[in-house]
């Protein structure tokens, strides 16, 4: 298998988890157990939480990276191929970055630029 392809499967591999964690999150059984789990008093998160929220928010920005990084590198001869599905898988998982990254941003730029408290 070519790394190409293996980068590929990697990042979609990436990209069902995050989706599939996501789709899950509003069914009630699983709703109320990841919150008991995740939470201390149901609405507080706790330091598992906390990890949990990191490593799912990363899951796009690495599947993003092992789709475009075979974009990026140069072959034997010095130039660069290009391969469609990583291409086509890259930028849908840029706009999907956008999507989720977007409105945090926005809701929290007030916050990091210290015109508001955010206490």
């Amino acid at each position: 298998m070519s790394d190409a392809r293996r980068s590929l499967h990697v990042s979609l591999a990436l990209s069902v988890v995050f989706f599939f964690t996501l789709a899950i999150s509003a069914i009630e059984p699983f709703n109320s157990l990841v919150r008991s789990a995740l939470t201390s008093d149901g609405t507080t998160t706790n330091a598992l939480g906390r990890l949990a929220q990191i490593l799912l928010l990363s899951l796009l920005p690495a599947a993003f990276a092992f789709a475009a990084l075979p974009l990026l590198r140069k072959g034997p001869d010095g130039a660069r191929t290009i391969y469609p599905l990583n291409l086509l898988v890259a930028a849908v998982l840029a706009a999907s970055i956008m999507v989720f990254v977007g409105p945090v941003v926005a809701d929290q730029l007030p916050c990091w630029q210290g015109g508001v408290d955010c206490g």
